[in-house]
């Protein structure tokens, strides 16, 4: 069972899964709620884990969760930032090649005028 398991290694383990779900989710409640309840647990073990005060114990946990905490808030961030500036510069993309026609043709009915 997980609860004889050594707690760096339940991080170890964990924090892949962390990581994906932190990806997947929309809302940033969501993960937050979630990364609650994985610190309680991981806090659980930590108390539990005879080898954990040569790990840091329960501070050494909350440490590194801080740690992953602000860095997946980061990542997410700069994964919205990117999506949204992809989706502006696409959307310009699409209104400078309406203009681009429009003064291809302006330029061509001038030009014929011209003539």
């Amino acid at each position: 069972p997980a609860a004889n398991m050594n707690v760096m290694v339940f991080l170890t383990y964990s924090f892949r899964g962390e990581i994906f779900f932190a990806a997947l989710t929309k809302r940033t409640w969501c993960y937050v709620l979630c990364t609650l309840v994985h610190l309680g647990y991981s806090m659980y073990l930590a108390r539990t884990d005879e080898e954990a005060p040569e790990q840091g114990g329960a501070g050494g946990v909350v440490m590194m969760y801080c740690l992953f905490f602000v860095g997946i808030v980061c990542a997410r961030r700069l994964f919205l930032y990117n999506t949204k500036l992809k989706l502006h510069l696409q959307k310009q993309t699409v209104e400078l090649g309406a203009v681009s026609s429009l003064l291809l043709v302006c330029y061509d009915a001038v030009f014929e005028v011209d003539d």
